[in-house]
């Protein structure tokens, strides 16, 4: 972690910000009545994986640390289940091994 000054260094949090690009393309695309159902669970979704990548940075323990990049990996693996699009599983899986790749990398 000493490498990165802020959470919005790492290339994780960045690539975060274009799937939320993304995802608010594809789900302006799904039925009126799917505003409540399914477009605001992806978007909720979709916001809380960088938010929950900051509060990652702000914790004071490495077991903390890895706790909120592991929820961040399970909101990912949501959208996976999903399955509305092919290229979105596709990213999320690829960003879900980023994710447990850097756990695993600071937790050594």
């Amino acid at each position: 972690m000493a490498s990165y000054k802020t959470d919005k260094d790492l290339i994780i949090w960045n690539k975060e910000i274009e799937l939320i690009v993304l995802i608010y393309k594809l789900t302006s695309n799904f039925p009126q009545e799917e505003k409540f159902g399914i477009t605001s669970q992806m978007r909720r979704c979709a916001i809380s994986i960088p938010s929950n990548l900051t509060v990652a940075w702000g914790r004071d323990s490495m077991k903390s640390f890895v706790q909120f990049f592991k929820i961040v990996s399970a909101s990912l693996m949501e959208f996976v289940t999903e399955k509305e699009d092919e290229l979105l599983s596709k990213l999320m899986i690829e960003e879900s091994k980023m994710i447990n790749s850097f756990i695993n990398k600071i937790k050594d």
